[in-house]
């Protein structure tokens, strides 16, 4: 679990890079594999306007950027605390270091194992699953196995639609992981992923216009928390750390591939109006959803990329001042977490907040806790109090 400070820095240096720059990257293509009897009989359900249960979801109104309300920050004001003595505080680490001699949990390979040899329940064979896989992404028999025997479940089916991108997965399991989860643009966005130069364009699109439409958008990341902490508790791991080894191990698993649908948009022609309208209502979708920083800094870049293309300066000139304000928004809750995660009162709190909140709101919120700290009269922000 050392990569875990590493990965969680990644994300947000690549969020940045987005919003800075828009989804312009040029991302390499995948080999997709996907093992199908007959292609000529995708499941074209999934696209088929008669079909009540997984037909396109209503299209949302198309709203130009630059109509909607400005959003007023409330955190750019005000100065974070912080600790010149050690600025990169890992909390992680820290614990790492001194529970080492005590206890072997902060190690990869004891915990991987101690994982595998005691997972018997749903919540701790799930963990086990999705950990393995983030280990080795080779790894995804397990997963797939438990799709099978828990079908209805929302978690593990995006998940599977996720991993089945880097993987030989089984047709009709991958249309049946989208159908559990068919309400949700980010399952919708995935089989984007899966099915793009394995079926005709319009599939890819449809796919992309309904993970535009969904009802909802969400990558579990709360979910995938609260699964952690579960497992922990069962496993009788439920110290006062357990929360941080939660957030650790959940940032870890399988992350969404955002690269086709940063490929399609890149390349959609201005006269494209459904490709357009698609590329703007998905980028729309991501950043509203507000599911984690890396989807919603992705939304922004996707509309960014579009209104270049269509040389609309209005919604361009309000997109920039939305990049600034979520950039800024990185940066505190990077500098916020250095102070906020010192103090065990306030982590707690952080830790119970996001068990029923997306990424980008408890980002806010521990940028709101760190300023509350930063205020209080003769505050040492090197102090640790645990």
């Amino acid at each position: 679990m050392k990569k875990i400070v590493f990965i969680i820095a990644s994300v947000l240096a690549l969020c940045i890079f987005y919003i800075l720059f828009g989804a312009n990257l040029a991302q390499p293509e995948s080999s997709i594999q996907i093992v199908s009897k007959s292609k000529t009989n995708t499941e074209n359900r999934f696209f088929q306007n008669n079909d009540q249960n997984v037909s396109q979801f209503p299209k949302k109104e198309l709203i130009s950027s630059h109509t909607e309300a400005k959003t007023e920050s409330h955190t750019k004001d005000h100065k974070i605390a912080t600790c010149d003595k050690e600025p990169n505080f890992d909390i992680y680490s820290y614990f790492a270091t001194k529970h080492k001699s005590e206890v072997n949990i902060f190690d990869e390979n004891y915990f991987s194992k101690f994982l595998k040899d005691n997972a018997v329940t749903l919540e701790s064979k799930t963990t086990e699953a999705l950990y393995s896989l983030a280990m080795n992404s080779d790894l995804i028999s397990s997963l797939l196995s438990l799709f099978q025997d828990f079908p209805d479940n929302k978690l593990i089916a995006y998940h599977v639609l996720v991993a089945c991108k880097k993987q030989k997965c089984d047709e009709k399991l991958i249309t049946n992981a989208l159908y559990t989860d068919r309400h949700n643009g980010a399952s919708w966005l995935a089989y984007a992923n899966l099915i793009h130069n394995e079926t005709s364009p319009e599939d890819t699109i449809n796919a992309l216009i309904n993970a535009a439409n969904a009802p909802t958008y969400t990558e579990y990341w709360s979910e995938s928390f609260t699964l952690v902490e579960e497992t922990l508790n069962q496993l009788g791991i439920n110290t006062d750390y357990s929360p941080m080894l939660a957030i650790s191990i959940s940032s870890a698993f399988p992350l969404p591939s955002f690269q086709v649908i940063n490929k399609i948009c890149q390349d959609a022609q201005s006269n494209d109006i459904k490709l357009i309208d698609a590329c703007i209502n998905l980028g729309k979708q991501l950043e509203q959803s507000q599911s984690t920083l890396i989807s919603a800094a992705i939304g922004i870049g996707l509309q960014r990329n579009i209104y270049e293309k269509l040389g609309d300066e209005n919604a361009l000139s309000f997109l920039k001042e939305k990049s600034q304000e979520f950039n800024l928004q990185l940066q505190q809750g990077a500098k916020a977490s250095q102070l906020v995660l010192r103090n065990k009162q306030q982590a707690l709190a952080y830790f119970e907040h996001l068990k029923n909140s997306n990424e980008v709101e408890t980002n806010t919120y521990i940028i709101h806790q760190a300023i509350a700290l930063s205020n209080q009269p003769h505050l040492d922000p090197c102090q640790i109090n645990w």
